[in-house]
């Protein structure tokens, strides 16, 4: 499947490269230095999960409908998506 924003599926991979390395830092230091409790902890892992996952799809999304300016300029370049995808 071809991406019609191929810069935005650039900057998607590397996003997931740092989301992984951001993700792996935060589970050496959660048990250690955090001081929650069992369900607050619970709340907060699964939040971070959420935000990962949602971020990187958006930005797959966005890559895949071929966002325009209008939504995520990058290097200054004149794209245009469908209007209906600019929501």
């Amino acid at each position: 499947m071809a991406m019609e924003r191929s810069r935005l599926g650039l900057s998607a991979h590397t996003l997931s490269a740092l989301e992984g390395v951001l993700l792996l830092a935060l589970g050496l230091v959660w048990l250690r230095g955090l001081n929650l409790s069992a369900t607050m902890s619970r709340i907060a892992f699964w939040l971070l999960v959420y935000s990962t996952v949602t971020i990187l799809a958006s930005y797959m999304t966005a890559a895949l409908w071929g966002a325009g300016n209008e939504t995520m300029p990058l290097r200054q370049q004149r794209l245009t998506g469908a209007p209906s995808k600019k929501m």
